[in-house]
């Protein structure tokens, strides 16, 4: 599942290098990759505060609008309005302002200092945020469009160290793995989680 998920990241990195390189193809098409994975992290188990199951990505976001006034809650939530409008922005040809992809990607790993377990979903959603940043840089500040490979190698170093986090999490001694709650430090959830 890991290299699975490591193989489709490069996938991406590879498919946006070449589509930004290439300019004769439509630059809508470098939006896929931040539209795929967003729409996994809506699928897949995201979150969870507190010492409980996991939560699906959907009821992760949704638990944004419900409390979008109270903090820990509501950054989620925000985080989406500004991927949103970067998004929207750049699929228009807008210019947008700079701070926009930056914001998404700060939202959504303070959203991490909240919570207590985090899984694949919350990657993928992390992964979104980092190529509409990518993708920013590349079509509104013409950078070097490496910069999509850079973000993936990216990515699949954080999805390789976070599996080795749940795994060394894993083999820990249940009075250890309790300590890991007590002192809110995150949790990775190495497997999807789902019971059958």
């Amino acid at each position: 599942m890991v290299f699975i998920f490591c193989i489709i990241l490069m996938y991406f990195g590879i498919f946006a290098y070449k589509t930004a390189t290439h300019r004769l193809i439509s630059m809508n098409k470098l939006l896929l990759p931040i539209l795929l994975l967003y729409l996994a992290s809506l699928f897949l188990p995201s979150a969870a505060l507190g010492n409980s199951e996991p939560k699906i990505g959907m009821e992760f976001v949704s638990s944004g609008l419900l409390f979008f006034f109270l903090l820990p809650y509501s950054l989620p939530f925000y985080a989406n309005i500004f991927l949103f409008i970067t998004c929207s922005a750049l699929h228009s040809g807008r210019t947008v302002r700079f701070y926009f992809s930056e914001i998404t990607i700060i939202l959504i790993l303070s959203s991490l200092m909240f919570l207590e377990i985090f899984s694949w979903g919350y990657l993928a959603w992390l992964f979104s945020g980092c190529f509409a940043w990518a993708n920013y840089h590349v079509v509104q500040k013409e950078k070097n469009p490496s910069l999509f490979i850079k973000t993936s190698l990216f990515c699949v170093l954080l999805t390789l160290s976070a599996w080795q986090l749940g795994e060394y999490q894993r083999r820990q001694p249940e009075m250890q793995k309790a300590d890991y709650f007590q002192h809110q430090s995150a949790v990775f959830v190495s497997p999807l989680f789902f019971k059958f």
